[in-house]
């Protein structure tokens, strides 16, 4: 990776998981917001995935947030994967949601639509 600077290297390590420049905004929208669409932060943001190199890209539409993320990302295994997706390392999974012992509503999902 070049030097240019990644903020999601600055995430803060504990709950408002809120980057410092965003957190303004981020707290008058969840002041006016319904809460079914109050951003989430009390839980690692997942703003990419996979390896930034790769030769196909996917986009898609936000998945939502299911009751049992916190406890996922309560993990400090999946902080780990997450917060080393954040800064392009390398790793056996960049797909995080595919690694074998990592087990989450995003995984279901994945495993699901991609099945075999």
């Amino acid at each position: 990776m070049n030097n240019e600077f990644n903020p999601w290297s600055e995430l803060p390590l504990k709950s408002p998981y809120v980057l410092t420049g965003d957190a303004e905004i981020v707290n008058q929208y969840n002041i006016n917001a319904a809460k079914e669409y109050q951003i989430q932060i009390d839980a690692l943001p997942e703003p990419y995935f996979g390896n930034k190199d790769a030769s196909v890209v996917l986009l898609g539409l936000n998945p939502g947030f299911d009751d049992k993320d916190p406890e996922v990302h309560a993990d400090l295994e999946f902080q780990a994967l997450l917060r080393n997706n954040y800064l392009h390392k390398s790793a056996d999974y960049p797909f995080y949601f595919l690694h074998p012992e990592f087990h989450s509503p995003g995984r279901d999902w994945w495993k699901k639509n991609l099945n075999h």
